[in-house]
């Protein structure tokens, strides 16, 4: 859907993303794994997709000692269809 550009009629895009496609071994997930998503949420971050909202999953398995969540539930906002897009005020 990135490169054929379906999603340059898209406003905003929700998903949930599990990080782990052995989730259900327990294991926690690779590097290779972790690269596979950034580089999605990198396109979409290049398409003019920002992120309105993200948030852990609590029904998700959780990894390591730091109870990382293995799924999360995301919310873009294609910023191409924005009049303005005001950056945050530090």
């Amino acid at each position: 859907m990135l490169s054929d550009g379906v999603l340059t009629r898209v406003k905003q895009l929700g998903m949930e993303i599990h990080t782990s496609t052995i989730a259900m071994y327990k294991q926690e997930p690779t590097a290779f794994e972790y690269r596979y998503y950034l580089t999605i949420l990198e396109k979409l971050h290049a398409s003019g997709f920002r992120k309105w909202y993200i948030h852990g999953n609590p029904y998700c398995r959780k990894y390591g000692l730091e109870e990382l969540y293995d799924c999360f539930e995301m919310v873009f906002i294609n910023i191409n269809f924005l009049d303005s897009f005001d950056q945050p005020q530090n």
